[in-house]
């Protein structure tokens, strides 16, 4: 399915700020292995099919995190995210700590009788 021109203007502005941010402040992660490969990222035509970032593409991660679906979601990101990441690196586990919350609250937050 081709992008209209306004989301084609949406996407190139945020592959530029992504750019922007890996040249400054993410800088110094291009020293990661698990990281390095998404340098290239701005400079891929088409990352949807690409072998190195078609995973990032995955629409089942984000709609069980739409959903709810706690147990697939997990799942997924047991899959996507690399064991020494998730257990090592500090802001991978505090994502996964707001994502819990995220999911403890779901039903309070999406249930037809909550107030507004």
């Amino acid at each position: 399915m081709p992008i209209s021109s306004q989301d084609k203007e949406d996407l190139d502005e945020r592959i530029s700020y992504f750019k922007t941010y890996l040249e400054t402040k993410g800088a110094a992660l291009s020293q990661t292995t698990e990281f390095l490969p998404f340098y290239a990222l701005p400079f891929v035509p088409n990352p949807m099919v690409h072998p190195s970032f078609k995973e990032l593409f995955q629409r089942d991660l984000l709609a069980a995190f739409d959903s709810g679906d706690q147990k697939v979601f997990f799942r997924l990101w047991e899959e996507h995210i690399p064991r020494p990441i998730r257990d090592g690196d500090s802001l991978a586990q505090k994502l996964e700590f707001y994502l819990h919350i995220h999911f403890a609250i779901y039903l309070l937050k999406h249930s037809s009788g909550r107030p507004e």
